[in-house]
């Protein structure tokens, strides 16, 4: 798997979840000990299933998820930086 094709997946899950506030305030402020790959519960759940489609290993679906957690909070940040 190449750099890019992990960079698209990633993006694609990002542009994917954003439309729900509830999971990207989730993702953004999560910080279980056992992280996103062991992580419990319905909204884990919910996520995975929404991006079934891109037949993630535990792995891989934990990288996207802090991919898509830093992504978070930088848009975060800059948005205070912003505004503030």
């Amino acid at each position: 798997m190449t750099q890019d094709y992990y960079e698209e997946q990633a993006r694609d899950a990002f542009n994917i979840l954003k439309q729900y506030t509830d999971i990207c305030d989730y993702i953004r402020d999560f910080n279980d000990p056992n992280g996103f790959m062991w992580a419990p519960g319905t909204m884990i759940n919910r996520i995975s299933n929404l991006l079934q489609h891109q037949g993630h290993s535990g792995a891989s679906f934990a990288l996207t998820l802090r991919w898509i957690q830093k992504e978070l909070k930088n848009t975060q940040n800059n948005q205070l930086n912003i505004t503030g």
